[in-house]
Parts: C-alpha cells; structure tokens; sequence
C-alpha cells in the first residue's frame, strides 16, 4: 500500500501559496496594532492620537482586521480537503495523520501562546482541526447550511452577552487573572509596565496572564464557530471551485467584485464604529451593530480577495508580482512565528521595548520592513531546502521523516 507523504514542490498549487503569502501580511499589520500598544490605551488616549495616526487605524480595521485570520483558517481548510483527496487517491488512512498533524501543531502554538505572545491562533486552529473529521462525510449541501449556521452563531453569541451583561461569568477569566497577578506579587502594576519590565519574569508572567484569558474573549467574539465555519468554507472551496479553477475555468468577475464591495461597506461600518468606541468589542447595542458588520466584513471581503488574487493570477495581472508572495506563503508556519518573535523583542521589555512608543504612521513602513527581510530570507531558504525550518519539524512528525528531497 502506497504512503500518504508530503506534497512534493512541484505538485503545490501556487495560487493558494500567493493567498498563504498575502494572509501573512495582513496578519502581521493587525497583530502589529497591539505591538504598537492600541489596546492599552483607554478612551481619551486614542481620541488625543494626530488625525494622521487615527487614520492609519482607520485603514487598518477597514481593510485588514479579522479579514486574514478569516483567510488563514480558509486556507487550513481548503487544505484538510486536499491532503484528504491525496489520502484517498492513494488509498491510506487519513485519520491518524490529521490527528497527528494537529497534535503537532497544537504543542507549537501552546509553546507559542505561553512562552511567546500571547495572541497566537495557532493553539485555536489546532483544537478546531481536530473536529473536522466529523464533517468527512457530508455533502455539499449539509456544508453549505453548517457554514451558514457557524458563521451567523457569534452574532447570536454577542446578542446572549448584551442581554447578560452583568452576568459574572463573563467576566470570571478576568478576575482569575486578576487573583495570579495578586498571588504573583504583581498587584498594582499596568499590564503594559509589566511588558516593559527589563525583568524577564515579569514580561514573561504579563504573557500568561493575557494567554489566561484568551478562551473568554474568543467565547465573547464567537471566535470558536467562525474559525470553525470558515474551516469549512475552505473545504467546500476545494471540493467545488479549485477544481474548475485548475482546469483552467476564469474566475466570474461579478461575484467576487459583488463579495469586495459588500466587504469594503461593511467593513468601514465596522471601523467607523470602532473610532466612535475605541475598542473592537463591547456588550451594548452599538456594539451589537459593531459586530454585526464585523462578520459580514470578514466573510464578504475575505471572498472578495479571493477572488481577486485568483482573477488577477488567471488573467497574468501581475503575476510575477504575485509569484514573490507564493514564496512567502511556502513558509506560513515560519513566518508567522518569526513574525510575533520579532514583535515581542522590539516591542517587549525582552528587548528594545517600543511598546506605546512608536506613532502608528510607523506601522504600515515597519511592516513592509519586516515583510521584506522574511521573504528575503524564504527565498535563500527555499533555494536550499523545501521547506520552511517550522514546516519541515511539522511534516516530519506528522508524516515521518522523508526517504528524499522532494524537489
């Protein structure tokens, strides 16, 4: 019986490397907003910010925010659908590999999450992997109501905590966290002075005291069933479009300009509500109209770039630009950790400790920077090996290691 094997260079689909390679940049510029320190600043400290900076945030929750994340888990299920199919090709078991697979990546993001920054995804991606399986079997249609269902269900979740408001259980990770940091000796100390902290332990125990409270905020956001719902888009993605888009079928032009404009206007709804607020969630009725416009966002201009980048690659517009981002999206793993590596010790006590010092005008050339030096240095890695040095450690423990090169 043949082996379920890594996916030989030659054999990957370039345009789902250009979207891995484009989601990495947005991410970046979002998580770089709170490098910058945007979510330490209360109320009247974002108002006082130069016009010129609140425009750049502006931009940022208009075009960036929650859109990538949105097309990263897109793309982990676009490609659970394919190694499935290549597993079925080739007549092995599919389930113990997955479940390795996300084992694998679910210690990398812990270890990401606690030892590093604290707003990995990695660690949700993992966990939610591991119900996709359960979805093997159904068809399109079933996929198409469950998509529908996962991707409405954190309006529904928003809706229950502006009517419980007051409830204590919304807020009981917060004031857990608050009992570690009393227990801990750090009472009385901002979070953003322990980040900045030139003592290591106390970076390291403000990290955990914000990775402590990740599950409630992803439970607040509806977090868990959109990354789950958008899983599932990208698998029936794989199972109805790739393959006319592989045949060489053109992307219809209509419905991802339909799908961008629908996500531009929803989208400056959201970051328009969000300069009125100064926060990206709150438990009222603007904040009910905040995040209702927040998900249509995601969904609508997600698919818009989507189908933009596919209509551009189809129809060679910039093509060989798109290509250096293919490069970048061959070391996703990689990258995005090297990314928040580089954010900790810039911003971070660890290091050269930025954190709130930096105008955001900084933010969008700083990230175009640190873009750069990563796909500089893909392209002298990938000349020499296959694969990312993250990516090779993940594939080796998911699949074994290789008998060969694969290029």
């Amino acid at each position: 019986m043949d082996e379920l094997r890594a996916t030989a260079v030659q054999e990957r689909i370039p345009l789902l490397d250009v979207l891995r390679g484009f989601a990495l940049i947005g991410i970046f510029l979002a998580n770089l907003v709170s490098f910058f320190g945007y979510y330490y600043l209360d109320f009247g400290q974002v108002k006082s910010l130069p016009l010129i900076e609140r425009v750049v945030l502006f931009a940022v929750d208009w075009l960036v925010e929650g859109k990538f994340y949105a097309l990263f888990s897109f793309l982990l299920g676009a490609g659970f659908a394919l190694q499935l199919e290549r597993a079925r090709l080739k007549g092995v078991p599919f389930l113990p590999f997955w479940y390795r697979r996300m084992g694998v990546l679910l210690l990398i993001g812990l270890i990401h999450m606690y030892f590093i920054w604290y707003g990995d995804i990695l660690t949700l991606y993992a966990l939610l992997g591991f119900l996709l399986p359960l979805f093997l079997s159904w068809s399109s249609r079933q996929l198409f109501i469950a998509i529908a269902i996962l991707l409405a269900l954190p309006m529904a979740i928003h809706a229950v905590t502006v009517a419980t408001a007051d409830a204590a259980f919304w807020s009981s990770s917060a004031r857990f966290a608050a009992e570690l940091r009393n227990a801990w000796g750090l009472e009385g100390q901002s979070t953003m002075g322990l980040l900045l902290s030139d003592q290591a332990r106390d970076v390291w125990l403000a990290n955990i005291l914000g990775a402590l409270q990740r599950p409630m905020s992803y439970l607040l956001s509806g977090r868990y069933v959109q990354v789950l719902g958008f899983f599932l888009l990208g698998a029936l993605f794989t199972r109805l479009v790739l393959p006319l888009w592989r045949n060489g079928q053109n992307v219809p032009t209509r419905w991802w300009v339909a799908s961008m404009l629908a996500g531009l206007l929803s989208s400056a709804a959201y970051a328009w509500t969000k300069a009125l607020t100064t926060t990206p969630y709150s438990a009222d009725v603007l904040g009910l109209f905040q995040g209702l416009v927040y998900h249509i966002g995601c969904v609508t201009l997600m698919l818009g770039y989507v189908g933009a980048a596919a209509w551009l690659w189809q129809h060679g517009t910039f093509k060989s630009l798109l290509s250096q981002l293919a490069v970048l999206g061959r070391m996703p793993l990689t990258s995005y950790v090297t990314q928040t590596v580089l954010g900790v010790l810039l911003f971070y006590g660890y290091g050269a400790g930025l954190l709130g010092k930096l105008p955001y005008t900084l933010l969008p050339p700083l990230a175009a920077i640190v873009i750069f030096l990563q796909w500089a240095f893909a392209t002298f890695w990938l000349q020499r090996y296959d694969q990312g040095p993250l990516e090779a450690f993940w594939r080796n423990l998911s699949y074994g290691p290789p008998r060969e090169r694969l290029s």
